[in-house]
């Protein structure tokens, strides 16, 4: 199958995770340890047939996954608190940020150059960023909120546990097959 179409499934599945998250926080389970506990626990258990049928293997060196497990545990419990704060049509947007981060994290930890006259894109999407999170009311105050803040850093983490997974997977050689 095409590429393509797993992106299409995982951006309408993500947004149905997104919506079903944002209700589920805010009419059915006010705590947010305990959502967070219960949302890692489903994640775990649609996890575990996928990865006992492809045979997943155990990591010869558990650095990058334990690196890449602490970003992940910020990140869901930034999102949690995120989800709770903020209103979807603001927190979502926020995760055009991701593309800047991503950016900053490949030339600071992987060398990549960025050509200069590529800047002003970074320019424009941040730009882009700050409109598309302003509240209907149109105030650039409402992007300088600790909301939303929380919700930037949510993406943050998220960035670097997608690069440290990234890394992970793509060094076969921290494998170990059985």
């Amino acid at each position: 199958m095409p590429f393509y179409i797993y992106a299409w499934i995982g951006a309408i599945f993500g947004g149905f995770f997104v919506i079903t998250v944002k209700l589920t926080s805010k009419h059915a389970i006010s705590n947010p340890w305990l959502f967070n506990f219960l949302l890692s626990t489903a994640a775990l258990l649609f996890m575990l047939p996928p990865a006992i049928y492809y045979h997943a293997v155990i990591p010869n060196n558990w650095t990058m996954v334990i690196v890449a497990a602490i970003f992940l545990t910020l990140t869901n419990i930034f999102y949690i608190f995120s989800n709770k704060s903020l209103d979807v049509s603001v927190f979502m947007p926020l995760y055009n940020f991701k593309n800047i981060f991503a950016v900053i994290i490949g030339m600071l930890f992987f060398g990549e150059q960025i050509p200069t006259d590529k800047w002003f894109y970074v320019g424009v999407i941040f730009v882009a960023g700050i409109l598309t999170s302003l509240d209907e009311k149109f105030s650039i105050k409402s992007f300088f909120k600790v909301t939303v803040a929380i919700g930037i850093t949510t993406v943050f983490f998220n960035t670097l546990f997608n690069t440290f997974s990234k890394t992970v997977m793509g060094s076969s050689s921290n494998l170990v097959e059985y």
